[in-house]
């Protein structure tokens, strides 16, 4: 083989190996983790209960996750309260590192900013308030279904030919109620076997932070729990406050 023969080969072997590396060492193009390592994780958080309660300070099963990624960071946790129109805007300028508010993923959040993958899948379907082990009825036909005011089964749950009766400040109890079945069990409510809605929750991070994206993902995929942490906080909820029967 020639010399220029040779010196082909090795630059093409050069070229893959970087391209390899690059591949098995994603990069921060604002070295968003390298900065949280060791420093402050600034976060961006809407009231969304109970992913995101608004407390002094900050409560809820994802500022608990957040905590989880910050600990193992030794980071310290700068919390920003706005609505998710204020923070997805300041999360794309690179001012904040995660936002968080049980958010799902969406067309319209994945073309302002990156998601985590789906790390938590809410099945909405009815709850009925009968004892622990009692079937559900086998149809919805003709059934008054509670529904906040502001939804997205009411259409869902007329095709099954049930009547949505929309509440505004708490589900009534001792009523059948749409909601995800992990609020339904923490309010002592027995799902039904309707799919009404499948909610796929992320968490939105800045774009191009591959490093950091796939950091927080890996810490979410190794949380085991969520279904019961939900439930836990919602009945936690409900004893603190036994007058609040909102979702």
């Amino acid at each position: 083989m020639t010399r220029i023969g040779r010196g082909w080969l090795f630059s093409i072997a050069v070229v893959a190996a970087l391209l390899f590396q690059g591949c098995r060492y994603p990069q921060d193009v604002e070295k968003t983790l390298e900065r949280v390592r060791g420093g402050v994780l600034d976060v961006g958080l809407t009231e969304n209960s109970p992913w995101v309660i608004r407390t002094d300070p900050p409560s809820g099963v994802e500022v608990d996750i957040v905590r989880e990624i910050a600990r193992d960071l030794d980071a310290e946790v700068r919390w920003h309260w706005a609505s998710e129109g204020e923070l997805v805007p300041a999360l794309k300028q690179f001012q904040l590192d995660l936002v968080i508010g049980g958010l799902v993923d969406n067309k319209r959040l994945k073309k302002q900013v990156a998601l985590s993958k789906p790390y938590f899948n809410s099945r909405i379907t009815v709850g009925f308030p009968i004892p622990e082990g009692e079937a559900p009825p086998a149809t919805l036909e003709g059934v008054r279904v509670q529904v906040p005011a502001v939804n997205h089964v009411a259409r869902t749950l007329k095709k099954e030919g049930a009547e949505p009766v929309r509440y505004d400040n708490g589900a009534p109890a001792g009523e059948p109620v749409a909601a995800a079945t992990w609020w339904l069990r923490g309010r002592d409510l027995q799902p039904g076997h309707w799919t009404l809605r499948t909610d796929k929750h992320v968490v939105a991070l800045p774009n191009g932070e591959n490093a950091w994206i796939m950091h927080v993902q890996k810490h979410l995929n190794g949380i085991p729990d969520m279904a019961e942490r939900l439930r836990r906080q919602v009945r936690a909820s409900q004893q603190h406050n036994p007058g609040e029967s909102e979702q």
